[in-house]
């Protein structure tokens, strides 16, 4: 009994590790993938072999049967040599099934480059909007006025499918497969909506979603391994463990902690003052600038000025004459920022000034880009400010004869989202989003420049954009 125990043991540990020298890859160092080869559609990675080698250990190394590897390299029949180039393919096309979790990747990656199944995810509230004519006969009638988070989807959702079309048109060997999904507005309607058969054959979820809905998506994404672009605001950390995500708009601590680093270039030696609030949020939007500045001069003597207790009024003591003065206010409150403002518009004789705001302030209704030039306001923001980008030119007008309306933000995010995509899943098919499939883009809305947050984690645009006031119009001053 004993024996028959330990031979059965045996014999399993044996087929453990059949099925893992099949199956498994062993994590590829950048090296080992970094010459990429596509063919018929297909993607290898050209290797070399290294001193010491077999064909078995290589085999393990990326999960590639030995007889399938004999048969793309007919060389080897002379045998292994060190040095030797020899073409991986990225998936094996040999096994009967694969690996469980990579059904779906197999599966993509041998369909046509160009063919992709998206969705695009937003809460449109269809049930409850009333898309009937009014009565011409009812005088009481009124028209009826979408609300804003429904406008904001249905211009997403508008965004997308132009891009889709413009892709079609101007390459006809994409052939793409929409699917707009209603996310209403909770968990329990995204859940509902996701149980639709067509879904769980999508490659890449595109959505504006977020909070709650988005992290329930983002566990759907992860349990189907589907690729999932994300366009709302704040975004990363809902996702931040997904490796398959890619978020198209840098966080707000992020864009703080970037602002930080791109104004000690271009003021060292400034006498720096942070704002304090009474908002924690706001408090921890100064401390990732103030590490951001010291990426740039570690060695820095910061200032905190408590407006909460003392409000605009002492703001001279915290400043220094002689000497460039950084002022980072990270309050979206319009009547707090207004105060500070007008306060050193009455300073700006005495002081040398620049107060570094949030991109929240282009949407105030009291502060215009005059009272903003007046006193010396910089703002950071991964928007384009102007509107002179010819690719966000044509396709405003575009959208205008189409859809009988101006493109906003959410037109432009899904828009660009759809041209990131398609691009990465050309260069990289299933591999998508990996370094290669995601490489600076000057997109309609900004510019993209995707980073991994951190080790295993999502991808993220690190990109942001430093303006100041001239002439009551924004310019560029740092990137």
């Amino acid at each position: 009994m004993k024996s028959l125990a330990i031979g059965s043991f045996v014999f399993l540990l044996f087929c453990i590790q059949a099925v893992s020298a099949q199956n498994a890859k062993v994590n590829l160092s950048a090296k080992d993938t970094a010459e990429v080869r596509f063919l018929n559609n297909r993607k290898f990675y050209l290797y070399q072999v290294g001193k010491g080698e077999s064909l078995f250990s290589i085999s393990q190394k990326f999960g590639i049967p030995q007889d399938e590897l004999q048969e793309l390299n007919p060389e080897l029949k002379k045998g292994l040599k060190s040095k030797m180039k020899l073409w991986i393919p990225a998936y094996s096309w040999k096994k009967k099934g694969g690996e469980k979790d990579n059904g779906k990747d197999e599966k993509a990656s041998r369909r046509d480059a160009q063919e992709l199944r998206v969705a695009a995810i937003a809460g449109l509230f269809l049930p409850r909007q009333d898309l009937r004519e009014p009565d011409p006969a009812d005088t009481t009638a009124e028209e009826e006025v979408l609300e804003e988070d429904v406008r904001n989807s249905l211009q997403f959702n508008e965004g997308v499918q132009y891009a889709l079309e413009e892709a079609v048109a101007t390459d006809h060997r994409w052939k793409v497969k929409l699917s707009i999904v209603d996310a209403g507005g909770d968990t329990v309607s995204l859940a509902k909506a996701l149980t639709k058969a067509e879904l769980k054959e999508v490659d890449a979820v595109i959505t504006n979603l977020n909070g709650s809905q988005l992290r329930f998506l983002n566990r759907w994404c992860m349990k189907q391994k589907i690729r999932l672009l994300s366009t709302s605001v704040n975004s990363t950390e809902p996702v931040r463990n997904n490796p398959l995500a890619v978020v198209m708009l840098p966080s707000s601590l992020l864009q703080c902690n970037r602002a930080g680093t791109l104004t000690a270039k271009r003021f060292p030696g400034a006498n720096v003052v942070l704002v304090k609030t009474a908002l924690p949020r706001e408090n921890e939007r100064a401390s990732e600038f103030r590490d951001g500045w010291k990426k740039q001069f570690e060695h820095v003597r910061f200032r905190t000025y408590d407006y909460a207790k003392l409000g605009a009024d002492k703001l001279q003591d915290s400043l220094s004459k002689g000497k460039s003065n950084v002022i980072f206010l990270p309050s979206s409150n319009e009547d707090l920022v207004t105060a500070v403002l007008n306060k050193t518009k009455e300073l700006k004789a005495d002081y040398e000034l620049k107060i570094v705001g949030l991109p929240t302030w282009m949407h105030f209704e009291t502060i215009d880009a005059a009272l903003m030039e007046s006193a010396g306001v910089e703002l950071f923001t991964s928007a384009y400010l102007q509107q002179d980008i010819p690719d966000q030119a044509g396709m405003r007008k575009s959208f205008r004869d189409r859809y009988a309306a101006e493109p906003d933000e959410n037109a432009l995010l899904g828009a660009d989202a759809i041209d990131i995509l398609l691009n990465g899943w050309k260069k990289s098919g299933a591999d998508f989003p990996d370094e290669l499939s995601l490489p600076n883009y000057n997109g309609r809305y900004c510019d993209y420049r995707f980073s991994k947050t951190e080790a295993g984690s999502c991808m993220e645009n690190m990109n942001i954009r430093i303006w100041e006031f001239r002439d009551r119009k924004p310019i560029e001053v740092g990137q």
